[in-house]
């Protein structure tokens, strides 16, 4: 197939929109999630992990349920319940209580929520 470009379990963003630690959550625009597969410098190249399960910070005081959809919160950088504004990005593999500070997510938003 001529077409075909690549898989889409990484996709390289040619400008990283802030530095990130490897393995941290990172928003590109409105609807683009991903890991950050190294450490990376804003403005350089960065290739993110848009699928698999991943510990990412999550906000506390508030806990999360096995299958609930988890969003990012790109001010805060870290996962929410809170879907107001917030970028739907994957379902929570595993129970995380309030006081803890990641939540294991499986990356790709439910098709209900991309769909609205």
């Amino acid at each position: 197939m001529r077409n075909y470009i690549q898989r889409d379990e990484r996709i390289t963003v040619p400008a990283a929109p802030r530095d990130l630690e490897s393995g941290e959550g990172c928003q590109v625009g409105d609807a683009l999630f991903g890991a950050a597969s190294g450490p990376v410098e804003s403005g350089a190249e960065v290739v993110l992990m848009t699928e698999g399960v991943f510990s990412l910070a999550k906000v506390t005081g508030t806990a999360f349920g096995l299958g609930d959809v988890l969003f990012w919160d790109d001010t805060a950088h870290n996962l929410t319940a809170d879907g107001e504004d917030n970028l739907a990005v994957g379902v929570c593999v595993e129970a995380a209580g309030s006081s803890a500070v990641v939540a294991k997510v499986k990356l790709g938003a439910p098709p209900a929520i991309v769909a609205g």
